[in-house]
This record gives structure tokens, sequence and C-alpha cells, in this order.
């Protein structure tokens, strides 16, 4: 597998470091974990389902794309929200925001393929990051690893 630091443009995009012991479990577990998806949600989804609704109408049924939340309310499973794309039968691209409810933080996390090989990355979101952040990270990685029409099997 191959990790790689797209260049984004001037975004922060450092991979999220540990700052030492975990923080104490909050006392309104449900009201921090709906705070964290609600942040998800007006950070990351609008530009998602922008940008399914650009490569269907532009490529139709050549294309796979599809927005992805997960709105679990549990420690196990953190607060996400994604959006996979890539030509019809080939494996799909991935670009996951997901949201700490204990710390805080939100990482991006992105798997794409090129040649059949899996190439990741990561970055901590910054808590200055807009729409317009996420959507110059989405075409970064929508340049670099475009859909492919008609490549299937």
């Amino acid at each position: 597998m191959t990790v790689v630091k797209l260049s984004t443009r001037d975004l922060e995009v450092d991979p999220c470091r540990s700052s030492g012991r975990p923080p104490a479990l909050p006392t309104d577990l449900a009201w921090h974990i709906e705070g964290m998806t609600l942040r998800l949600d007006q950070l990351v989804h609008e530009v998602f389902q922008d940008c399914e609704a650009y490569l269907e109408r532009t490529l139709g049924e050549a294309v796979e794309c599809y927005v992805d939340r997960g709105n679990e309310q549990t420690l196990a499973a953190h607060p996400h929200v994604g959006f996979r794309w890539g030509g019809q039968g080939e494996p799909l691209n991935a670009l996951v925001f997901t949201g700490d409810t204990l710390t805080g933080r939100v990482q991006a996390t992105w798997r794409c393929w090129r040649g059949g090989a899996p190439i990741q990355g990561r970055a901590c979101v910054s808590t200055t990051w807009t729409c317009t952040n996420v959507q110059e990270l989405l075409e970064d990685l929508l340049l670099h690893f475009p859909p492919r029409p008609g490549t299937s099997r």
C-alpha cells in the first residue's frame, strides 16, 4: 500500500497527532455526538452532494458515486460523512471525514486506486476549514484519481 501526500494547495493537511491522554468521557455523550454530526454535515455534506450531482449529470451511468453517512450514537463508531466515486465496475475511490466525539478533532482520510494499487492519505482538519477547503481537497483528488467511464471489466 502506498501513502501519498497530495499537493493540496495551501491547505493544512498534516496527519492528526495524539496529544497524550484521551479526554474523560463527556457526561452528555449524545449531545457531543449530535454536535459532531452537525459539524460534519455543515462542513462536507453539501460539497459531496454537489459533486455527486455534477458527476452523474456529466458522466451519467458510466460513473458510480455515493454519499455515505454514519450517524452512530456510540463511542466505538465515530460520526462520518464520505464520498465514493469511480468508473462502473472499478474499485471506488473514497474521501471520508470522521469526527472524534471525545477530542473534537476531524480527520480526512482517502483511499484511491491507480493501476489496481490502493493509495491512501490522511489529514487533520483545522478548525478554520470551510466548505471551500473541502471542495479544494475533493477537486485535487478528482484531478489525480478521476472516474474512468467505460473501463469496467
